[in-house]
């Protein structure tokens, strides 16, 4: 992958996860209801998963840290796919609106996982090292 363009798709995904996770916060009723009857005590899930998009939007800013970032991303997307399929099952939201989140859920987990494989780790090499 080009790094002008893996710089840009960080920022993207830096400055989205940020605003997510923020929306957490901001507008806990609407997560609520769309995980209603999920797990309990939902809000707290709420806004541990507002704080975790957050910290992992913070590392796609990072150049240091962009590598850590799409693997935590990936385990984000995995851990919400249970209730991504749940919806198809609940009357949260119409059978076509759930599927299309699962789609859309799926597509990113290929996305992250796509971006975690050609992220640039710089691991430093040993003084002694001469290639």
């Amino acid at each position: 992958m080009r790094a002008s363009v893996y710089r840009v798709l960080c920022l993207v995904c830096g400055l989205f996860f940020i605003a997510g996770g923020a929306m957490h916060f901001l507008k806990p009723g609407f997560y609520l209801q769309i995980s209603e009857g999920f797990l309990s005590g939902m809000l707290c899930w709420i806004y541990i998963s507002g704080v975790a998009e957050i910290l992992t939007g913070i590392l796609f800013l990072l150049p240091a840290t962009r590598h850590r970032a799409a693997f935590f991303t990936l385990c984000l997307m995995l851990a919400f796919l249970p209730l991504h399929i749940w919806h198809l099952w609940s009357d949260v939201m119409p059978l076509w609106a759930a599927f299309l989140r699962l789609v859309l859920q799926a597509g990113l987990i290929l996305f992250f996982s796509y971006l975690y494989r050609h992220s640039v780790r710089k691991i430093p090499r040993s003084p002694a090292y001469k290639s």
